[in-house]
């Protein structure tokens, strides 16, 4: 993933392809702007993790992956706050 001046930022990183979707929203390739590392964000869809009724779940999820340090689970670097109506977290690839 090239750097370029056109690239979508979301915060400090600039936005990739698409690497998956699912139900809740969609994971990115991203690379942190000032020093090029590669993660994967995660941007959820608020509305509807909220009809859902699943917003505590996640919060606990997002809790849990912050004190989580293990080889084979993801972990979890920041949560990005957000503007718009979603919930957005990076991790390294």
């Amino acid at each position: 993933m090239a750097a370029s001046e056109g690239a979508m930022r979301m915060g400090k990183y600039e936005m990739g392809r698409t690497l998956g979707e699912g139900h809740f929203g969609k994971v990115r390739l991203a690379r942190h702007a000032d020093t090029g590392r590669a993660f994967a964000i995660k941007i959820l869809d608020r509305q509807r993790i909220l009809a859902m009724k699943i917003d505590e779940q996640i919060k606990t999820e997002i809790a849990t992956l912050k004190l989580l340090k293990h080889p084979n689970v993801v972990r979890l670097y920041e949560r990005l706050p957000q503007a718009r109506p979603r919930y957005t977290w990076s991790s390294s690839t």
